[in-house]
Protein backbone atom coordinates (compact mmCIF):
# COMPACT_ATOMS: atom_id res chain seq x y z
CA UNK A 1 0.00 0.00 0.00
CA UNK A 2 1.39 3.18 -0.58
CA UNK A 3 2.23 5.66 2.50
CA UNK A 4 0.82 9.23 1.96
CA UNK A 5 2.24 12.11 3.85
CA UNK A 6 0.48 14.82 4.17
CA UNK A 7 1.56 18.84 4.62
CA UNK A 8 0.77 19.68 8.07
CA UNK A 9 -1.33 23.00 7.05
CA UNK A 10 -2.19 22.99 3.18
CA UNK A 11 -3.64 19.39 3.48
CA UNK A 12 -1.87 18.22 0.51
CA UNK A 13 -0.23 15.71 0.16
CA UNK A 14 3.10 14.56 -1.21
CA UNK A 15 1.84 12.53 -4.09
CA UNK A 16 -0.15 13.08 -6.91
CA UNK A 17 -2.74 10.88 -4.60
CA UNK A 18 -5.46 13.69 -2.62
CA UNK A 19 -7.88 12.96 -0.17
CA UNK A 20 -9.96 14.97 1.16
CA UNK A 21 -9.31 16.47 4.88
CA UNK A 22 -9.89 19.09 7.03
CA UNK A 23 -7.70 22.25 7.04
CA UNK A 24 -6.11 22.72 10.19
CA UNK A 25 -5.67 26.45 11.87
CA UNK A 26 -1.75 26.69 12.43
CA UNK A 27 -2.41 27.97 15.94
CA UNK A 28 -4.52 24.77 16.62
CA UNK A 29 -3.84 21.94 19.57
CA UNK A 30 -2.78 19.69 16.60
CA UNK A 31 -0.97 21.53 14.78
CA UNK A 32 1.62 22.45 17.60
CA UNK A 33 1.42 18.89 19.03
CA UNK A 34 2.45 17.05 15.61
CA UNK A 35 4.64 17.88 12.89
CA UNK A 36 2.98 15.96 10.18
CA UNK A 37 -1.31 15.11 10.00
CA UNK A 38 -1.67 12.05 12.03
CA UNK A 39 -3.25 9.18 10.63
CA UNK A 40 -2.18 5.07 10.35
CA UNK A 41 0.46 5.47 8.46
CA UNK A 42 2.97 6.87 10.82
CA UNK A 43 5.45 4.85 12.31
CA UNK A 44 5.69 4.73 16.19
CA UNK A 45 8.92 7.13 16.16
CA UNK A 46 6.52 9.53 14.94
CA UNK A 47 4.03 9.38 17.76
CA UNK A 48 6.83 9.25 20.69
CA UNK A 49 8.51 12.14 19.04
CA UNK A 50 5.08 14.00 19.37
CA UNK A 51 4.08 12.76 22.88
CA UNK A 52 7.52 14.25 23.70
CA UNK A 53 6.96 17.42 21.88
CA UNK A 54 3.37 17.78 23.97
CA UNK A 55 5.10 17.25 27.36
CA UNK A 56 8.13 19.42 26.53
CA UNK A 57 5.30 22.14 25.34
CA UNK A 58 2.46 21.80 27.61
CA UNK A 59 4.08 20.84 30.48
CA UNK A 60 7.45 22.47 30.97
CA UNK A 61 6.18 25.34 33.12
CA UNK A 62 4.46 23.48 35.34
CA UNK A 63 7.33 20.99 36.08
CA UNK A 64 9.38 23.54 36.49
CA UNK A 65 6.87 25.21 39.36
CA UNK A 66 6.80 21.92 40.62
CA UNK A 67 10.27 21.49 40.73
CA UNK A 68 10.79 24.42 42.34
CA UNK A 69 8.55 23.57 45.24
CA UNK A 70 10.96 21.25 46.46
CA UNK A 71 14.27 22.84 45.38
CA UNK A 72 13.10 26.51 46.14
CA UNK A 73 12.73 29.39 44.49
CA UNK A 74 14.97 32.39 44.41
CA UNK A 75 13.08 34.46 46.43
CA UNK A 76 13.00 31.59 48.90
CA UNK A 77 17.03 30.53 48.60
CA UNK A 78 17.82 34.15 49.17
CA UNK A 79 15.21 34.63 52.57
CA UNK A 80 16.79 30.98 53.52
CA UNK A 81 20.53 32.73 53.92
CA UNK A 82 19.33 36.04 55.07
CA UNK A 83 17.96 34.40 58.12
CA UNK A 84 21.13 32.24 58.50
CA UNK A 85 22.84 36.05 58.45
CA UNK A 86 20.76 37.15 61.19
CA UNK A 87 20.70 34.35 63.41
CA UNK A 88 24.48 34.04 62.87
CA UNK A 89 24.89 38.12 63.71
CA UNK A 90 23.64 36.96 66.78
CA UNK A 91 25.76 34.49 67.69
CA UNK A 92 28.83 36.35 66.86
CA UNK A 93 27.88 39.26 68.60
CA UNK A 94 27.00 36.93 72.00
CA UNK A 95 30.59 35.38 71.42
CA UNK A 96 32.39 38.66 71.55
CA UNK A 97 30.81 40.06 74.32
CA UNK A 98 33.26 38.69 76.55
CA UNK A 99 36.05 39.22 74.85
CA UNK A 100 36.63 43.28 74.23
CA UNK A 101 34.72 46.21 75.06
CA UNK A 102 31.44 47.64 73.33
CA UNK A 103 33.31 49.82 70.81
CA UNK A 104 35.62 46.65 69.67
CA UNK A 105 33.23 44.25 70.24
CA UNK A 106 31.14 46.26 67.77
CA UNK A 107 33.56 46.77 65.16
CA UNK A 108 34.75 42.75 64.88
CA UNK A 109 31.15 41.84 65.49
CA UNK A 110 30.43 44.13 62.13
CA UNK A 111 33.26 42.86 60.32
CA UNK A 112 32.40 39.06 61.25
CA UNK A 113 28.94 39.68 59.64
CA UNK A 114 29.87 40.85 57.09
CA UNK A 115 32.40 38.01 56.03
CA UNK A 116 30.27 35.65 56.93
CA UNK A 117 27.64 37.67 54.33
CA UNK A 118 30.17 37.32 51.76
CA UNK A 119 31.57 33.48 52.22
CA UNK A 120 27.88 32.61 52.08
CA UNK A 121 27.19 34.15 48.93
CA UNK A 122 30.63 33.22 46.89
CA UNK A 123 30.10 30.02 47.93
CA UNK A 124 33.79 29.13 48.61
CA UNK A 125 35.27 26.23 47.92
CA UNK A 126 34.88 23.37 50.08
CA UNK A 127 37.86 21.75 51.87
CA UNK A 128 40.13 20.17 54.90
CA UNK A 129 40.79 22.83 57.09
CA UNK A 130 44.68 22.71 57.92
CA UNK A 131 46.85 24.71 59.84
CA UNK A 132 46.83 27.42 57.39
CA UNK A 133 43.66 26.58 54.53
CA UNK A 134 40.37 27.84 56.24
CA UNK A 135 37.44 25.96 55.35
CA UNK A 136 35.25 28.99 54.30
CA UNK A 137 32.12 26.68 52.94
CA UNK A 138 29.87 28.07 56.15
CA UNK A 139 26.81 26.84 54.27
CA UNK A 140 27.81 23.01 53.63
CA UNK A 141 29.93 23.49 57.32
CA UNK A 142 25.97 23.94 58.60
CA UNK A 143 24.48 21.42 56.05
CA UNK A 144 26.69 18.86 57.45
CA UNK A 145 26.28 19.80 60.96
CA UNK A 146 22.53 19.63 60.44
CA UNK A 147 22.83 16.41 59.11
CA UNK A 148 24.61 15.14 61.69
CA UNK A 149 22.93 16.72 64.76
CA UNK A 150 26.26 17.81 65.58
CA UNK A 151 27.22 21.03 67.43
CA UNK A 152 30.15 21.84 64.46
CA UNK A 153 32.70 25.18 64.55
CA UNK A 154 33.48 27.83 61.86
CA UNK A 155 37.06 29.54 61.62
CA UNK A 156 37.81 32.30 60.66
CA UNK A 157 41.24 34.81 60.53
CA UNK A 158 44.50 34.41 58.07
CA UNK A 159 47.92 34.74 58.69
CA UNK A 160 48.13 38.07 58.00
CA UNK A 161 46.04 39.78 60.40
CA UNK A 162 47.85 41.67 63.57
CA UNK A 163 45.12 40.62 65.00
CA UNK A 164 45.46 38.14 67.55
CA UNK A 165 42.05 37.01 67.39
CA UNK A 166 42.35 36.20 64.14
CA UNK A 167 45.72 35.10 63.68
CA UNK A 168 46.24 31.63 61.55
CA UNK A 169 49.77 30.50 63.07
CA UNK A 170 50.73 27.38 61.06
CA UNK A 171 52.59 25.73 64.35
CA UNK A 172 49.21 26.16 65.77
CA UNK A 173 46.18 24.41 64.48
CA UNK A 174 43.70 25.84 66.95
CA UNK A 175 44.79 29.45 65.81
CA UNK A 176 42.47 31.70 64.08
CA UNK A 177 38.99 32.57 65.42
CA UNK A 178 36.27 29.69 65.79
CA UNK A 179 32.56 30.22 66.66
CA UNK A 180 30.88 27.39 68.13
CA UNK A 181 27.32 26.68 66.35
CA UNK A 182 25.06 24.14 67.90
CA UNK A 183 21.99 24.15 65.62
CA UNK A 184 19.39 22.92 68.55
CA UNK A 185 20.03 26.37 69.90
CA UNK A 186 18.07 28.08 67.05
CA UNK A 187 14.40 27.95 66.98
CA UNK A 188 13.54 24.68 64.73
CA UNK A 189 10.77 26.84 62.95
CA UNK A 190 13.51 29.36 62.06
CA UNK A 191 16.15 26.69 60.96
CA UNK A 192 13.35 25.10 58.47
CA UNK A 193 12.90 28.44 56.44
CA UNK A 194 16.72 28.26 55.88
CA UNK A 195 16.83 24.09 54.97
CA UNK A 196 16.47 25.19 51.36
CA UNK A 197 18.95 27.24 51.12
CA UNK A 198 21.04 24.68 52.71
CA UNK A 199 22.09 23.11 49.30
CA UNK A 200 23.82 25.41 47.76
CA UNK A 201 27.04 25.22 48.90
CA UNK A 202 30.84 25.48 47.42
CA UNK A 203 31.35 21.71 47.51
CA UNK A 204 28.16 21.08 44.58
CA UNK A 205 29.42 22.62 41.71
CA UNK A 206 26.20 22.58 40.09
CA UNK A 207 24.29 24.09 42.81
CA UNK A 208 27.22 26.41 42.88
CA UNK A 209 26.77 27.73 39.58
CA UNK A 210 23.29 27.54 39.79
CA UNK A 211 23.18 29.85 42.97
CA UNK A 212 25.34 32.45 40.90
CA UNK A 213 23.67 32.19 38.00
CA UNK A 214 20.11 31.75 38.74
CA UNK A 215 19.60 33.20 42.18
CA UNK A 216 22.30 35.72 43.27
CA UNK A 217 20.96 38.43 40.85
CA UNK A 218 20.03 41.94 41.23
CA UNK A 219 16.48 41.35 39.98
CA UNK A 220 15.97 39.12 42.91
CA UNK A 221 17.09 41.21 45.76
CA UNK A 222 15.78 44.76 43.74
CA UNK A 223 12.48 44.85 45.10
CA UNK A 224 14.24 44.67 48.76
CA UNK A 225 16.81 47.41 48.21
CA UNK A 226 14.79 49.90 45.97
CA UNK A 227 12.86 51.45 48.51
CA UNK A 228 15.96 51.72 51.19
CA UNK A 229 18.10 53.41 48.24
CA UNK A 230 15.81 56.17 48.31
CA UNK A 231 15.64 56.83 51.67
CA UNK A 232 19.47 57.25 52.06
CA UNK A 233 19.47 59.32 49.31
CA UNK A 234 17.55 61.09 50.97
CA UNK A 235 18.96 61.37 54.20
CA UNK A 236 22.58 61.94 52.99
CA UNK A 237 21.04 64.39 50.34
CA UNK A 238 19.24 66.42 53.42
CA UNK A 239 22.29 66.09 56.07
CA UNK A 240 25.10 67.11 53.39
CA UNK A 241 22.97 69.53 52.26
CA UNK A 242 22.14 71.72 55.41
CA UNK A 243 25.51 71.15 56.96
CA UNK A 244 27.14 73.72 58.38
CA UNK A 245 30.83 74.25 60.21
CA UNK A 246 30.76 75.49 63.92
CA UNK A 247 30.59 79.41 63.06
CA UNK A 248 27.26 78.53 61.33
CA UNK A 249 28.40 78.89 57.92
CA UNK A 250 27.02 76.30 55.45
CA UNK A 251 29.58 73.85 53.59
CA UNK A 252 29.72 73.23 50.05
CA UNK A 253 32.63 70.67 49.80
CA UNK A 254 33.46 67.27 51.11
CA UNK A 255 35.37 64.65 50.54
CA UNK A 256 34.26 61.27 51.05
CA UNK A 257 36.22 57.89 51.85
CA UNK A 258 34.73 54.56 51.52
CA UNK A 259 35.59 51.79 54.33
CA UNK A 260 34.90 48.08 55.86
CA UNK A 261 35.58 46.86 59.25
CA UNK A 262 38.38 43.86 59.06
CA UNK A 263 39.85 41.52 61.39
CA UNK A 264 42.41 44.25 61.99
CA UNK A 265 39.82 46.98 63.20
CA UNK A 266 39.40 50.19 60.88
CA UNK A 267 43.23 50.94 59.71
CA UNK A 268 43.53 53.95 57.82
CA UNK A 269 44.60 51.86 54.85
CA UNK A 270 43.82 48.35 54.87
CA UNK A 271 39.86 49.46 55.77
CA UNK A 272 39.75 51.19 52.51
CA UNK A 273 37.69 49.49 49.39
CA UNK A 274 40.54 49.45 47.30
CA UNK A 275 42.31 47.30 49.56
CA UNK A 276 39.67 45.43 51.53
CA UNK A 277 37.72 44.51 48.31
CA UNK A 278 39.05 40.67 46.61
CA UNK A 279 41.02 41.77 43.72
CA UNK A 280 38.75 39.67 41.64
CA UNK A 281 35.95 41.30 42.45
CA UNK A 282 36.71 45.05 42.58
CA UNK A 283 34.50 46.71 40.04
CA UNK A 284 35.88 49.45 37.50
CA UNK A 285 33.96 51.66 40.12
CA UNK A 286 37.00 50.31 42.15
CA UNK A 287 39.79 52.17 39.81
CA UNK A 288 42.59 54.28 40.89
CA UNK A 289 41.35 56.96 43.74
CA UNK A 290 37.41 55.91 43.13
CA UNK A 291 38.45 53.02 45.78
CA UNK A 292 39.50 55.72 47.89
CA UNK A 293 37.59 58.96 48.04
CA UNK A 294 35.21 61.07 46.38
CA UNK A 295 36.39 64.84 46.28
CA UNK A 296 32.89 66.88 45.61
CA UNK A 297 31.30 70.54 46.00
CA UNK A 298 27.61 71.98 46.21
CA UNK A 299 26.76 74.71 43.48
CA UNK A 300 23.68 75.85 45.27
CA UNK A 301 22.32 77.52 41.59
CA UNK A 302 23.01 74.01 39.58
CA UNK A 303 22.98 70.88 42.19
CA UNK A 304 22.60 68.39 39.40
CA UNK A 305 26.22 67.53 40.38
CA UNK A 306 25.82 67.38 43.99
CA UNK A 307 22.47 64.77 43.41
CA UNK A 308 24.63 62.33 41.06
CA UNK A 309 27.51 62.50 43.94
CA UNK A 310 25.27 61.43 46.33
CA UNK A 311 23.84 58.73 44.84
CA UNK A 312 27.21 57.38 43.86
CA UNK A 313 28.14 57.27 47.58
CA UNK A 314 24.96 55.36 48.41
CA UNK A 315 25.71 53.35 45.31
CA UNK A 316 29.22 51.97 46.99
CA UNK A 317 27.67 51.49 50.38
CA UNK A 318 25.28 49.29 48.95
CA UNK A 319 27.09 47.40 46.66
CA UNK A 320 30.20 46.53 48.78
CA UNK A 321 28.20 47.31 51.91
CA UNK A 322 30.49 50.13 52.87
CA UNK A 323 30.91 52.78 55.78
CA UNK A 324 31.81 56.06 54.96
CA UNK A 325 33.77 58.96 56.40
CA UNK A 326 32.91 62.53 55.29
CA UNK A 327 35.32 65.25 55.86
CA UNK A 328 34.68 69.06 55.65
CA UNK A 329 36.70 70.61 52.84
CA UNK A 330 40.08 68.82 51.70
CA UNK A 331 40.38 65.02 52.67
CA UNK A 332 42.81 65.20 55.30
CA UNK A 333 41.40 68.16 57.09
CA UNK A 334 40.56 66.08 60.72
CA UNK A 335 36.93 67.66 60.65
CA UNK A 336 34.62 65.41 60.39
CA UNK A 337 30.94 65.65 59.05
CA UNK A 338 29.40 62.12 59.23
CA UNK A 339 30.55 58.40 59.87
CA UNK A 340 27.70 56.32 58.75
CA UNK A 341 26.92 52.22 57.26
CA UNK A 342 24.11 51.53 55.67
CA UNK A 343 22.78 50.59 59.06
CA UNK A 344 23.86 53.13 61.72
CA UNK A 345 25.59 55.93 62.64
CA UNK A 346 28.82 55.84 63.97
CA UNK A 347 30.80 57.45 66.55
CA UNK A 348 33.97 58.68 67.01
CA UNK A 349 35.42 55.81 69.07
CA UNK A 350 34.27 53.24 66.19
CA UNK A 351 36.07 54.59 63.20
CA UNK A 352 39.34 55.12 65.22
CA UNK A 353 39.52 51.18 66.69
CA UNK A 354 41.89 49.78 64.99
CA UNK A 355 44.54 46.77 66.15
CA UNK A 356 47.66 47.49 63.87
CA UNK A 357 48.59 50.63 65.82
CA UNK A 358 47.18 52.96 63.08
CA UNK A 359 43.93 54.82 63.09
CA UNK A 360 41.87 57.31 61.41
CA UNK A 361 42.93 61.10 62.65
CA UNK A 362 40.41 63.68 63.20
CA UNK A 363 37.31 64.21 64.67
CA UNK A 364 33.58 64.81 63.75
CA UNK A 365 32.94 68.60 64.38
CA UNK A 366 30.65 70.48 66.96
CA UNK A 367 27.95 70.66 64.38
CA UNK A 368 28.48 67.24 63.60
CA UNK A 369 28.00 65.76 66.90
CA UNK A 370 24.88 68.14 68.18
CA UNK A 371 22.98 66.45 65.15
CA UNK A 372 24.24 63.39 66.76
CA UNK A 373 23.21 64.82 70.29
CA UNK A 374 19.80 65.58 68.93
CA UNK A 375 19.34 62.57 67.16
CA UNK A 376 18.10 65.35 64.38
CA UNK A 377 20.00 63.44 61.77
CA UNK A 378 17.73 59.97 63.00
CA UNK A 379 14.25 61.40 62.38
CA UNK A 380 12.04 62.27 65.50
CA UNK A 381 9.83 59.16 65.08
CA UNK A 382 10.73 55.68 65.14
CA UNK A 383 9.63 54.66 61.84
CA UNK A 384 11.49 57.57 60.46
CA UNK A 385 15.42 56.28 62.51
CA UNK A 386 17.84 55.79 60.04
CA UNK A 387 18.81 52.65 61.62
CA UNK A 388 15.24 51.07 60.81
CA UNK A 389 15.96 51.59 57.16
CA UNK A 390 18.87 48.54 56.44
CA UNK A 391 18.61 45.43 57.99
CA UNK A 392 19.83 41.69 57.61
CA UNK A 393 16.53 40.75 55.66
CA UNK A 394 18.22 43.34 52.57
CA UNK A 395 21.51 44.21 53.26
CA UNK A 396 23.44 42.17 50.38
CA UNK A 397 26.60 41.61 48.72
CA UNK A 398 25.99 43.04 45.79
CA UNK A 399 29.57 42.79 44.91
CA UNK A 400 29.80 39.35 44.24
CA UNK A 401 26.93 38.81 41.93
CA UNK A 402 27.31 38.05 38.61
CA UNK A 403 25.57 41.44 37.16
CA UNK A 404 26.92 43.13 39.86
CA UNK A 405 27.82 45.75 37.09
CA UNK A 406 24.84 46.71 36.43
CA UNK A 407 23.89 47.94 39.54
CA UNK A 408 24.40 51.70 37.83
CA UNK A 409 21.72 50.58 35.46
CA UNK A 410 19.02 49.72 38.12
CA UNK A 411 19.82 53.01 40.10
CA UNK A 412 19.81 54.87 37.05
CA UNK A 413 16.46 53.81 35.64
CA UNK A 414 14.64 53.84 39.09
CA UNK A 415 16.15 57.42 39.84
CA UNK A 416 14.86 58.48 36.48
CA UNK A 417 11.46 56.87 37.15
CA UNK A 418 11.36 59.13 40.89
CA UNK A 419 12.15 62.62 38.88
CA UNK A 420 8.89 61.71 36.75
CA UNK A 421 6.43 60.52 39.69
CA UNK A 422 7.69 62.59 42.40
CA UNK A 423 7.20 65.87 42.35
CA UNK A 424 9.79 67.91 45.14
CA UNK A 425 10.32 71.32 45.23
CA UNK A 426 14.02 71.08 45.07
CA UNK A 427 14.02 68.50 42.29
CA UNK A 428 15.98 66.09 44.15
CA UNK A 429 15.60 62.87 41.94
CA UNK A 430 16.57 64.93 38.53
CA UNK A 431 20.22 63.93 37.98
CA UNK A 432 20.33 66.22 34.57
CA UNK A 433 20.83 65.24 31.44
CA UNK A 434 25.02 65.85 30.75
CA UNK A 435 25.90 62.84 32.40
CA UNK A 436 24.47 60.27 29.68
CA UNK A 437 22.86 58.69 32.74
CA UNK A 438 26.20 57.51 34.22
CA UNK A 439 26.94 57.65 37.82
CA UNK A 440 30.27 59.49 38.99
CA UNK A 441 33.58 57.15 39.11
Amino acid sequence: MQRIEYDLVQDTTSTSTARDLPMLPTNSFFTKLYTNYPNTYQSPGFYRHSRTTFLNTYLDRYLTRLKRSFIGSPAQILLGRQILVREFNKLFESDLESKFDITKQEVLSDYLEDNFLYQIYRNARYGVTTHLIVNRDYIKTIYDSLYSSSATKLRFGNIYSTNPLFTVDSQNPNSGYFLNFDPTLIDSNILQQALLTLTYFGANTDKKNQFKNEIALIENVWDKIKDPIKKTYDKLYDYLWNFQDDSGNSVNRFSVSFHKATYDGVDPEGSLLINSIPGDLRGDDLAQYSGERLDFSINWQDPAEFRRTVLSIVKYMVKYNAFIKVDVGLSGSGKHALYLSLDKFLTNDYVTTSFTGDSILGHLTNYANSLYTAEQALGENDEEKYDNIWTSDNIFPIYVFKDATDLDTWMLRYFESLANSYQTSDNRYSLGDDTLLALRK
